[in-house]
Order: structure tokens, then sequence, then C-alpha cells
């Protein structure tokens, strides 16, 4: 069951690892995503995998998974 805070904040389950975490949709520049700076590419791939929004956690996790993909289909290896 989904808490609602106010009018603009709700409680959400994060469908990739069922985290809770506060989503602001009417007031997106506000949400905690919006911390996390994403490429277009980025958000088409979470997009592809995932219809609703996903947690903080989840959205570094799946732009790691999305570099680890681009660099093995550009050949690119990093040394670290």
């Amino acid at each position: 069951m989904k808490k609602e805070y106010t009018i603009n904040y709700r409680a959400e389950s994060c469908p990739r690892c069922k985290a809770e975490f506060i989503c602001k949709p009417k007031n997106i520049s506000e949400c905690d995503c919006m911390k996390i700076r994403t490429s277009p590419e980025e958000l088409n791939y979470i997009a592809s995998k995932f219809s609703a929004c996903v947690c903080n956690k989840c959205i570094k996790e799946l732009k790691q998974e999305y570099l680890s993909i681009y660099q093995k289909e550009k050949g690119i290896t990093i040394n670290v």
C-alpha cells in the first residue's frame, strides 16, 4: 500500500530492489533522482527495463550496468 505524504510526494516501492523511496512526480526538480546525472542513453536504458521510477541506489547500479554494456559494444577497456 502506498502512503501519501503530501499532494506532491508519495512512497514508492522500487520495482528492481523493492526498497521504499519517496517520489515527487508533481515536482520532479525536487525529486531525489534529479541529484543523479544521467545521459539520455542511460535514461533510455533504464526506461527500457522499468516502466516505473527506481530508487537512487538502483539508478546508480543501472548506470554502471549500462556503462559496462556500452564499453563491451565499443570494445573499450578501462584499466583501473
